[in-house]
């Protein structure tokens, strides 16, 4: 899993990822929209350093982790599979949640169902935030389970509780090190090849 950005409980990027899918209208896509400046910006400059880390030359195919409260239409599926010219071409729906899984924060390979054959198919999964990580780990699961050869994460903000005093610390070392398009998360540690 690869994220974009950290997304503190008390600051503006987390609480854009919860109004761009829940604020009023006017508001909402104002925030869709630069949400999705920034995930076409990323994979611009990082979505090789993200192949390279699942060891494939590309990703053959883009989807997203389907809500599991209910929405129809979420506006992550919209961003990724008609907004974003990178992943445009390349999206498709490949996962539904199955009725009886739980809206909870375990890793459940029971939680979404594949609707399609991903036979041989490099992923690339896109979710918004990540807290636990246990949704995106699910999908992930039922996709190599439906014959996908790798799949890699991508999320927009990796969540943080700014008052956990684990995270804390995390995040004052993190902050050492400003935000820059140039430098990404894999390249710092030597993995991808930015």
């Amino acid at each position: 899993m690869v994220p974009v950005s950290l997304a503190e409980r008390s600051k503006q990027l987390a609480h854009e990822l919860r109004q761009y899918k829940d604020g009023m209208d006017g508001v909402r896509r104002r925030l869709y929209v630069g949400l999705a400046a920034v995930l076409a910006e990323f994979l611009r400059q990082h979505e090789k350093c993200i192949a390279a880390a699942a060891e494939v030359p590309e990703f053959d195919q883009v989807t997203v982790v389907p809500s599991t409260r209910g929405r129809q239409a979420h506006p992550l599926a919209k961003m990724v599979s008609k907004t974003v010219l990178q992943t445009k071409h390349r999206f498709a729906e490949c996962l539904v949640p199955l009725p009886s899984s739980q809206d909870d924060r375990v890793v459940r390979p029971d939680r979404f169902a594949a609707v399609r054959d991903m036979t041989g198919l490099n992923v690339l999964v896109v979710d918004d935030t990540w807290t636990t990580g246990a949704r995106l780990q699910s999908a992930s699961l039922t996709l190599k389970g439906a014959g996908a050869a790798k799949v890699a994460g991508l999320v927009l903000g990796r969540w943080f509780d700014d008052d956990y005093p684990p995270a804390k610390t995390y995040l004052q070392r993190a902050k050492a090190e400003p935000f820059n398009w140039d430098r990404c998360c894999l390249g710092r540690s030597g993995i991808g090849t930015c």
